[in-house]
């Protein structure tokens, strides 16, 4: 699944299929935090913060567009740091942050990755079906 999240075409395919299982969110939310946490180190405190709220304010909380399935702790941790004032938020906020809510994704999309693979052999095996047909 790893090298499918690495590569964009194949990533760009199978976030179709995530649509199709209406489970887009975690692939989201994974393209965020790990652009968000690549960028961290050179990334000024303020960026770091805003984008940080961004990435909580669509994925995290149960009101959120595309809310995450995240467990009650992990949301309840999140929604409690993100309340912070900006400057203490600054302060507690670090590079793992949303490591339990890439966990969580990944987890999720994994059962998606095998249906994904499942689907992706069914259609190629038809093509090559139908395609033989048309030639012989």
């Amino acid at each position: 699944m790893i090298l499918t999240l690495n590569d964009k075409k194949t990533r760009a395919v199978f976030e179709n299929h995530l649509i199709s299982e209406f489970a887009v969110e975690n692939i989201r939310v994974w393209e965020e935090v790990k652009t968000w946490t690549s960028h961290y180190p050179t990334m000024p405190i303020k960026s770091r913060v805003l984008t940080a709220r961004h990435i909580f304010q669509g994925f995290i909380p149960m009101t959120a567009y595309l809310c995450v399935n995240i467990s009650s702790k992990t949301r309840h941790e999140l929604i409690q740091l993100f309340n912070l004032p900006g400057e203490e938020l600054a302060l507690k906020l670090n590079i793992n942050t949303f490591d339990d809510v890439i966990k969580s994704v990944e987890h999720m999309m994994l059962g998606s990755y095998v249906r994904f693979q499942s689907s992706t052999k069914k259609k190629s095996s038809f093509i090559t079906v139908k395609v033989s047909g048309n030639l012989g």
